[in-house]
């Protein structure tokens, strides 16, 4: 199956803008979501990445990288 490229901008933004501390319900509004538990679902999966064995690999490389 190939990533709705529409989607795939939706799901960067709406992850940066939460990484980068903007209130859940501000993101909510800035994403045009109906429903907060939309923007609740991003939250979430990006909490779990932070915990994903790649992920911490990625971060491990790109520190040793300097």
């Amino acid at each position: 199956m190939l990533a709705n490229p529409r989607l795939t901008r939706s799901d960067a933004f709406i992850t940066a803008a939460l990484d980068a501390g903007v209130p859940r319900r501000d993101v909510q509004e800035a994403a045009s979501d109906a429903d907060p538990r939309t923007t609740i679902r991003y939250d979430g999966a990006r909490v779990s990445l932070d915990r994903h064995a790649t992920y911490i690999v990625a971060i491990f490389i790109a520190g040793a990288a300097r």
